[in-house]
């Protein structure tokens, strides 16, 4: 009867023993979770504030690439004779879409608030998404206004290969 009963008190402390370190690699189970999201919403705030010093930048040079284009545009235009023509028409309407555009953006930026310890994992991945298509568009801009300021270099040379042989004749001397 000793064996049967030293056999249960065995299984009984074998069970509590077994309980014990369930229940404590539960706890430690749940700290390393909770650690593992802290750290992946302090990653998400780390990329999103890289993501608007990033689009701010890019906005800037935007900024920059857009008068760079309405100047050079416009003085194309003119010097061709079709600065109220439909294609100049449309070209400033898209300009000034655009245009608007680059102001909303910024000023949502400056509107964004730089706390971000309050969201949620989710709403700080959707921000990222955001941030990540805004940052595209602008690229997309950015390389619209650079193509439109080399179009107008192309045709910058091309009126000038042509009104080269007359500049030529034209300042030459006169023959006697």
């Amino acid at each position: 009867m000793t064996e049967i009963y030293l056999m249960s008190v065995t299984g009984a402390v074998g069970g509590v023993i077994g309980s014990v370190l369930g229940l404590g690699s539960a706890w430690v189970a749940h700290k390393a979770s909770r650690r593992s999201l802290e750290l992946k919403a302090l990653e998400l705030r780390l990329e999103i504030r890289k993501a608007i010093n990033a689009l701010n930048h890019g906005n800037k040079r935007l900024e920059d690439q857009l008068n760079l284009a309405f100047r050079s545009r416009t003085r194309v235009a003119a010097a061709a004779g079709v600065l109220k023509s439909g294609e100049m028409v449309n070209w400033r309407a898209q300009f000034d879409t655009d245009s608007a555009d680059l102001n909303d953006l910024k000023h949502a930026l400056e509107v964004l608030s730089q706390d971000f310890g309050g969201r949620s994992t989710h709403d700080l991945e959707a921000l990222l998404a955001d941030l990540d298509a805004q940052a595209y568009h602008v690229k997309a801009l950015l390389g619209r206004y650079r193509d439109s300021v080399a179009a107008d270099d192309k045709a910058r040379e091309q009126a000038m290969a042509k009104a080269g042989p007359m500049l030529v004749a034209a300042t030459a001397p006169p023959r006697t």
